[in-house]
């Protein structure tokens, strides 16, 4: 079960989002990026999903990706999980 708002996803699953190429849930109104599609070489993290400060990248969000070459972090970033990249 999927409901749009403003652009994004929510999954009936723990409030996971889907805005573009981001999976992200957010806590505390703030946002961290669970996983990032690999369909781009290069990426910029957004400060902002759907609103929300986005603060973290989970362990794993883009790990094992063949195709991004090339990552720039928004300046709102304050934690990367372990195995990111």
């Amino acid at each position: 079960m999927l409901a749009l708002t403003c652009g994004a996803y929510v999954s009936a699953e723990e409030n996971v989002y889907k805005e573009d190429i981001f999976t992200y849930t957010v806590s505390g109104g703030q946002a961290t990026i669970t996983n990032v599609d690999d369909i781009r070489e290069t990426v910029v993290i957004p400060e902002q999903l759907d609103g929300k400060k986005v603060v973290a990248l989970a362990a794993g969000a883009c790990g094992g990706s063949k195709t991004i070459r090339e990552i720039t972090l928004a300046d709102t970033i304050t934690t990367i999980g372990s195995m990111c990249f």
